[in-house]
């Protein structure tokens, strides 16, 4: 009974290792228990020690979350946008901007299902009618940019959304330029859904903004596309370009990405908003390999006559 106690103690100190290594009390367990076992009674103490550190092991992995083969959450890049969208280096919201940001994605699938995706991204902030690559109110961001800033991201997911442009520069007397280009990299028989559109919703509705410019016209919940949606409400153009100036190109998508961008943006008066959205699909082709007796083979029929 006497070993049996010490055994248990010896327990205790494993799984509560951490706590009470270097005790007296899990020093005096083990030498309680060292060397008054047979072989075939070490063995089995050691089966039960054992057991206790594989628990506190499993334990500790459950304890935290940890879930074997789990995967990250797809990236969504995020640029140019107001603080209040939680934005890296949010963009302001006064006047007399010009605002130029594009991102390009290209998004890869293999035939044996790997992914992957490469995302390039530019800012630029500068003065109304100051056009890029000269930003230098780009150093004025927190945290601040290059003059110009381009950032190349990679990664083992495929990019899923894009936000940009939103609620920004809405001083009046702004241009905001935003483009979006979204590159699928897919194997042949991937399938793929239409690529639908929500865009140029309540823009220009000031006197003199002119008639919006928007291709395709689209009013769609939960669009592939939603963008230029209540921008450019002040009145006005900027030195007469187009107050709303937006299209989408690409009918269908092999790969599930939204676009929100230049939503609720320009909105003062003599302002404009310039963005497109493009996505395009690349399928690759199916190759076979033929072993060299195949190749032989083919070549015997031919001299037979055989061309099939």
């Amino acid at each position: 009974m006497r070993i049996s106690s010490r055994v248990f103690g010896a327990f205790s100190c494993l799984l509560n290792f951490w706590k009470l290594r270097g005790s007296h009390r899990c020093q005096r367990s083990f030498s309680a228990i060292r060397g008054r076992f047979s072989l075939k009674k070490s063995a089995s103490l050691a089966g039960v020690l054992l057991l206790a550190v594989v628990s506190m092991s499993m334990w500790g992995a459950l304890s935290h979350g940890g879930v074997a083969g789990a995967l990250p959450t797809a990236p969504t890049v995020t640029q140019c946008d107001a603080a209040s969208i939680s934005a890296p280096s949010a963009f302001p919201t006064g006047a007399d901007y010009q605002v130029t940001c594009t991102i390009t994605i290209v998004n890869n699938v293999s035939a044996s299902g790997a992914t992957s995706s490469t995302v390039t991204a530019s800012a630029c902030l500068a003065a109304a009618g100051v056009t890029y690559p000269n930003c230098p109110d780009n150093l004025n961001l927190v945290p601040a940019l290059l003059n110009p800033s381009t950032i190349v991201t990679t990664s083992s997911q495929l990019v899923t959304s894009v936000n940009q442009c939103n609620s920004i520069v809405n001083g009046g007397g702004s241009n905001v330029i935003c483009n979006v280009s979204v590159t699928n990299n897919v194997p042949s028989a991937t399938p793929t859904t239409n690529v639908t559109v929500d865009q140029c919703v309540g823009s220009a509705t000031g006197g003199g903004s002119g008639v919006p410019n928007c291709t395709p016209i689209g009013n769609t919940t939960s669009a592939t596309v939603t963008q230029c949606n209540g921008s450019a409400t002040g009145g006005g153009t900027y030195t007469g370009t187009t107050a709303v100036n937006c299209t989408v190109t690409g009918a269908t998508a092999a790969l599930p990405v939204t676009i929100n961008q230049c939503n609720g943006s320009a909105t003062g008066g003599g302002s404009s908003v310039t963005c497109s959205a493009t996505v395009v699909n690349n399928f690759a082709r199916t190759t076979t390999t033929v072993s060299y007796s195949q190749h032989r083979a083919h070549q015997r029929k031919a001299k037979m006559g055989f061309t099939a």
